[in-house]
């Protein structure tokens, strides 16, 4: 699905962002992080991705 995605499939793009989303939740919640925090974390990424 990954090499889809980065070969511009539209549909696998947005099952892959579908599916990091998730992970993302679930690692806040096993750290106990709150969404306002994930949300910091999201945006210091996009940050570093340029």
């Amino acid at each position: 699905m990954a090499q889809a995605a980065y070969n511009g499939d539209k549909a696998a793009r947005a099952e892959l962002r579908r599916v990091e989303e998730e992970i993302d939740r679930a690692a806040a919640q096993l750290w106990g992080l709150t969404e306002e925090e994930l949300a910091e974390i999201r945006r210091s990424l996009e940050e570093l991705r340029g």
